[in-house]
């Protein structure tokens, strides 16, 4: 096993897979903490303390090491306590300060702010499924399965946005094909249509007030309010147009097009 030491002769398949679990869990493997807590923070902050967030080891040099090597620690001392981990990366300053764009400096100090995430394929559905209100299909559907936009193949979000996980999010970018998903397809058309009764015709009917309507709607595809500025941009376009509906959908296509919509902020 990892340290070492063979397992017990004669043993059954249940009691080598616990033997197994008890030498990988062990305190003694640094490596098992290590890596869960890369892991964790990886999602959290969005970098990794290793250039790959699977590639690490003996062999490989780790940013921050001593952060790594604290956190490490502490999550063994607490007894693997997940939710200790949880509570200790949210409460550092790199998880708490506002988020780097990444072009303010010409080189940013490492780790010193949360990055921006980009969502992975599944995300993407399920976020698109809470719009239209059916959170809990978003995790259940399959591919081929149809419900309310007209027979659109949930197999193909997956296929289309998905990414090897192992990849740096610098690396990640959208390509042309996902672009002309999220502009053009089917699924897209009927979730920002004002007719019928998607959930942006359901909004307009609920709200007379386009104030009303406005924060309901960047709180339902992006879960926060408009800012003040955003405000005065929206309802100056909503003038323009002079046509409600025409207005609100192209409101709402922007705001699922956007980047904060594809990213975890």
């Amino acid at each position: 096993l990892l340290d070492e030491k063979a397992a017990a002769k004669g043993l059954s398949d249940v009691d080598r897979r616990a033997a197994l679990a008890r030498s990988i869990t062990s305190p003694d493997n640094i490596w098992f903490a290590r890596a869960f807590v890369n892991r964790i923070w990886t999602e959290l902050v969005g970098t990794s303390f290793y250039a790959m967030v699977d590639d690490m080891g003996p062999l490989r040099e780790a940013r921050q090491e001593e952060a790594l090597t604290l956190l490490s620690d502490g999550f063994v001392a607490s007894g693997y306590d997940i939710k200790w981990l949880f509570r200790t990366i949210t409460a550092t300053r790199t998880y708490q300060r506002e988020l780097s764009n990444g072009t303010l400096v010409d080189e940013p100090v490492e780790f010193a702010c949360a990055t921006p995430t980009r969502f992975r394929s599944e995300q993407i559905l399920s976020a698109l499924m809470a719009i239209a209100g059916r959170p809990d299909e978003g995790r259940e559907i399959t591919v081929g399965r149809r419900g309310n936009f007209a027979g659109q193949r949930m197999g193909n979000i997956t296929e289309l946005f998905s990414f090897d996980p192992s990849t740096p999010q610098e690396d990640l970018s959208g390509d042309i094909p996902q672009s002309l998903f999220m502009m053009n397809s089917p699924l897209i058309g009927q979730l920002v249509s004002a007719r019928g009764t998607g959930p942006l015709a359901s909004l307009l009917r609920r709200y007379d007030q386009d104030e009303d309507a406005l924060r309901e709607l960047y709180v339902l595809v992006l879960t926060r309010e408009p800012s003040n500025s955003e405000m005065d941009v929206l309802k100056r376009y909503l003038y323009e147009v002079d046509n409600r509906a025409d207005a609100f959908e192209d409101v709402m296509w922007s705001l699922v097009n956007s980047t904060e919509f594809l990213y975890r902020r």
